[in-house]
């Protein structure tokens, strides 16, 4: 009997690639050739780029949140199944992928918590008709809480004035 798994998930590990570890690992590229749907492997230490190559175009869920990839987003040109991507707080760099709109299917899109600027395609807007986009950089937190901790920053050094 063969066992089909749809679902895999190693979130919040210290998983670095082959061995769960301390130092750094890229993505094992064998993921490419397994059938998995939903790919949770968020905040761990994986580090590179062109972590596509080691997803499978049969994944519609991905998670690398908060791990220490890194580079420019590359989605290729693999006709990728993919409906949610989450790839919020890691270490991409660069313009937003221009491929998005090759992503037929996304629903939901976290790229914040990167070094990435420019806009989403434009073509994007007609495939993705129902969807959650997160793209704030922690320029833009920084910038929305400064007030705030400003004032608790205040209150802590100088309780007895306020």
């Amino acid at each position: 009997m063969q066992v089909q798994v749809h679902r895999y998930s190693l979130s919040i590990n210290s998983y670095c690639g082959h061995y769960v570890c301390l130092g750094l690992g890229t993505l094992p590229t064998v993921l490419a050739t397994l059938s998995i749907q939903y790919l949770y492997l968020g905040e761990n230490y994986f580090s590179g780029s062109n972590f596509m190559e080691s997803v499978s175009t049969k994944v519609i869920s991905l998670d690398l949140s908060n791990t220490l990839l890194s580079g420019p987003i590359l989605f290729g040109n693999a006709n990728y199944s993919l409906q949610e991507i989450y790839l919020r707080g890691c270490l991409f760099e660069g313009t937003i992928p221009t491929n998005l709109q090759s992503l037929h299917e996304v629903v939901k899109l976290d790229f914040s918590i990167n070094s990435l600027y420019g806009t989403l395609p434009t073509a994007f807007n007609t495939v993705c008709t129902v969807c959650t986009v997160h793209m704030y950089s922690i320029d833009t937190l920084l910038l929305v809480l400064w007030p705030l901790l400003s004032l608790l920053i205040l209150l802590l050094l100088h309780p007895a004035d306020y």
